[in-house]
């Protein structure tokens, strides 16, 4: 392949995607990794997550990164934390062996994506939530505070309430309209309500319960 070569790494909670396009925007290659939120897994573990895509991405394309012209690293967080910042605006560059790249939030990679960096808005609801828009060379967001502050119609969030209304229905201050079955088929440690309690937060999700990343709840008839 002959420059130029375009990089794309869009980040997220959940998955990180790599592409190789060409000046027309043609998709040459792509990879898809885990999740790249390096509040999350670390430095390290982003690092990692990175190099394989990288590594992966530019095999199938039988390339290196100097063959890239330009690349944009979205990465979730990015400009979030100013101790982080400088490592994160640092990680490509050994990885790519230039500095032909920047780096922004994933925020940038779904607005430019969905409306081919033309000016609007676009929506992310998705392990977490997010607004970004740009007109006229102004660019806005609104969200993206994480878990604890908001992230308002997420999946993290529509199971937090999915939670709350479980509690509330088993200790009798809402209607019993759902079963504890629904949780306990993918939890077998939850047999009583207040089970829940050691099952979120002794999963192997680290900060974030293991009971939140259940994305549906079945429709049932009583609590038992």
């Amino acid at each position: 392949m002959s420059l130029p070569l375009f990089l794309g790494v869009d980040g997220g909670g959940t998955k990180t995607r790599f592409v190789l396009v060409d000046r027309d925007g043609n998709l040459l290659a792509s990879q898809q990794g885990p999740g790249s939120y390096h509040l999350e897994i670390g430095m390290d573990g982003l690092r990692a997550v990175l190099a394989d895509g990288l590594a992966a991405l530019f095999g199938r394309a039988g390339i290196d990164g100097g063959a890239i012209a330009h690349a944009f690293f979205g990465i979730p967080a990015h400009g979030e934390d100013s101790v982080a910042q400088p490592l994160l605006d640092a990680m490509p560059e050994p990885l790519l062996g230039h500095r032909r790249f920047r780096c922004g939030n994933d925020m940038v990679c779904a607005w430019a994506g969905s409306l081919g960096g033309e000016d609007g808005i676009n929506i992310v609801a998705g392990t977490g939530s997010i607004g970004y828009g740009e007109r006229h060379g102004r660019s806005a967001r609104a969200g993206g505070w994480g878990e604890v502050f908001g992230d308002e119609g997420s999946a993290y969030w529509i199971a937090v309430q999915g939670l709350n209304i479980f509690t509330r229905m088993s200790d009798g201050r809402l209607p019993r309209v759902c079963s504890l079955r629904t949780l306990a088929h993918r939890s077998r440690s939850v047999l009583r309500p207040n089970d829940a309690l050691k099952a979120a937060w002794s999963g192997p999700f680290g900060r974030r319960p293991s009971l939140i990343r259940v994305k549906t709840f079945r429709p049932c008839t009583a609590i038992q």
